[in-house]
């Protein structure tokens, strides 16, 4: 049987990408929101922006949470004994005791 660990490594890196595009996506919506409130505090917001702000975020969110998932299946490739000990913090063997 071939090694899980390249496969686990890709996984991670996928999933570290779409990460990080989820929340960069995320804070340079609501930052271009806080800006435009910064700029001019008192001027009426254009129709409907707070809901293209919220529209934008939550897809940024959806896609976030989609690398979440082979993120998580990286580290249970690439971690000794599918990445239990170390998701739980040591307690796996501490409670066998």
């Amino acid at each position: 049987m071939a090694s899980r660990r390249p496969l686990g490594i890709f996984f991670i890196v996928v999933g570290a990408i779409g990460l990080s595009i989820g929340l960069y996506t995320a804070l340079s919506a609501m930052g271009g929101m806080y800006k435009d409130a910064l700029e001019d505090p008192l001027g009426e917001p254009k129709g409907g922006e707070g809901k293209d702000v919220s529209k934008e975020m939550l897809t940024a969110v959806v896609t976030g949470i989609v690398g979440v998932i082979p993120f998580s299946l990286g580290l249970r490739m690439v971690l000794p004994k599918g990445g239990r000990r170390a998701m739980t913090g040591g307690r796996a063997r501490r409670d066998r005791l």
